[in-house]
């Protein structure tokens, strides 16, 4: 039935975007070509990885308008081809989106990209696009979602309604792709757990209002989790109990009484433990492999390490989510103060339940679970000294705290850490821009360094350097995982 009104709500948005969409009144076609070098300060801690990707980009829009604005359709596309990443080669709609405005209300259907939130480092409420991590881990990257949109502009705010089916699943990078990790993300293998179903529907409202110098938003959604819950399974056909013929992400069934691959992998899914520094459950995995091994031999630190690697893989579990969201934004003078906070109860099952992969949620009985209630904020303010020392240049002075519950995240979970940055806007004809932030964790010496600038070089031509750097994270952090991944990343833009 959900597949149904999935497959007809589809057939309703694609025919209406195509349909619908107005003759070219008011026409306007743009074009975007980039070329990306991205270089890698360190060796990547697996194999099969370069320290510099070189890749090439662009993006095409049109769009029109007629009856003085009040039909617009818009469509985008972009695609990249990364000479040394296959996983970074694609073409994607962003926008395939056309607008009606009657009177109060504004329908809008197709494919399209909306953003939720207010703060600088994180958006906790964002969650109707599905984020592109091949791009980078800021969040920043989203695709294009299948969508239908109704919008009512009340005395008392603007209230849309959303009905989203064909869920998107997001994307990792591959094998050959940085950032790395030490373990293989299966994103052919994930799992859609506890009634969750890549064909379903999902639904979402938002209610948005501005009153004197403060903004506030109230949203909901009930629907698929965006971001996966990743665990660490057992590679199939790699010796190990239950893994004849699929992976078996059963600890306990895998390794016998809890034994020491267990716990390893245990404590990786649950605080993305390594190996090293843990010379007794190293020492218990050796003789596990040697027992599987079939000469018998005890191996190495390397061999160990090597065969630990590839015997764990990482399989995406998409479950149920329901989430309320909230916004805040009050502008005084020079001054910004900023909020924004969820609640989300996230169904969570057990590796071992019965599931099914290929996305039609589970057919084989009720697998065990448990509901968690998880909540996150983040919220700050950011300051701007205008002109400064009689300058053109406005100088942004941003802080802010960041609280998360929800222990998903590979990497950038922001728990329990505090940003400060700056921005620097110099309002010249170049329109040049600096942004730099740091993020400090507060249950270790961790940090996030980050930095963007920006710059217009000539009328068609435009410049980029980028910059993340990690330090200090402890081995017991999943963070820890990407300390060689240091990058600068130069974009040079051509406008057409």
């Amino acid at each position: 039935m959900t597949r149904l009104l999935s497959q007809r709500l589809l057939l309703f948005i694609g025919c209406g975007a195509l349909i619908s969409a107005p003759s070219p009144a008011h026409a306007d076609f743009s074009t975007t070509i980039e070329l990306e070098q991205r270089f890698f300060l360190h060796d990547a801690p697996v194999a099969n990885r370069e320290r510099n990707y070189s890749a090439i980009g662009g993006e095409l829009q049109y769009s029109f308008s007629k009856n003085r604005g009040r039909q617009t359709f818009t469509a985008t596309a972009a695609g990249r081809l990364d000479y040394d990443d296959p996983d970074r080669r694609y073409i994607e709609i962003l926008d395939l989106d056309n607008i009606i405005r009657s009177g109060s209300f504004e329908y809008r259907f197709g494919i399209r990209r909306i953003f939720w939130g207010v703060t600088e480092a994180v958006h906790l409420v964002d969650v109707v696009n599905q984020t592109d991590l091949r791009e980078g881990f800021d969040g920043e990257d989203k695709f294009g979602q299948a969508m239908l949109n109704i919008a009512w502009f009340s005395p008392f705010g603007t209230f849309d309604a959303f009905a989203i089916p064909l869920f998107r699943e997001r994307k990792f990078p591959g094998p050959m792709g940085r950032f790395a990790l030490p373990f293989e993300i299966l994103e052919q293998d994930r799992r859609y757990v506890l009634g969750a179903d890549r064909d379903d529907v999902d639904f979402a409202a938002r209610w948005n209002h501005s009153l004197f110098d403060m903004d506030v938003a109230i949203s909901y959604f009930n629907g698929t989790v965006r971001e996966p819950r990743n665990v660490a399974c057992i590679r199939q056909g790699s010796g190990f109990a239950g893994t004849e013929n699929d992976n078996n992400c059963d600890i306990d069934s895998a390794v016998p009484d809890g034994g020491a691959l267990g716990q390893l992998i245990t404590a990786l899914d649950n605080a993305g433990q390594t190996l090293g520094g843990n010379g007794a459950i190293g020492s218990q995995l050796a003789q596990i492999i040697a027992n599987i091994d079939p000469t018998g031999l005890v191996p190495n630190q390397a061999e160990l390490t090597q065969a630990f690697l590839d015997a764990i893989v990482i399989v995406p579990f998409y479950e149920p989510l329901q989430q309320i969201g909230f916004e805040w934004q009050y502008n005084y003078g020079d001054l910004a103060l900023k909020a924004e906070a969820t609640r989300r109860e996230l169904a969570r099952s057990t590796p071992a339940s019965s599931m099914d992969t290929g996305g039609q949620g589970n057919t084989s009985g009720q697998p065990d679970s448990e509901k968690e209630w998880l909540s996150a904020a983040a919220g700050g303010f950011e300051y701007t000294l205008v002109g400064v020392l009689g300058s053109n240049i406005d100088v942004g002075l941003i802080g802010e705290y960041l609280y998360n519950q929800n222990d998903r995240a590979i990497v950038g979970d922001f728990d329990d850490d505090i940003v400060a940055g700056t921005r620097l806007e110099f309002n010249d004809v170049k329109t040049t821009r600096i942004i730099a932030a740091v993020i400090q964790d507060t249950d270790n010496e961790g940090r996030y360094y980050s930095f963007d600038a920006t710059r217009r070089l000539s009328r068609n031509w435009s410049g980029q350097i980028e910059g993340l750097w990690l330090s200090n994270f402890p081995t017991d952090d999943p963070a820890s995982f990407f300390a060689d991944e240091d990058l600068i990343t130069l974009t040079l833009k051509r406008f057409f």
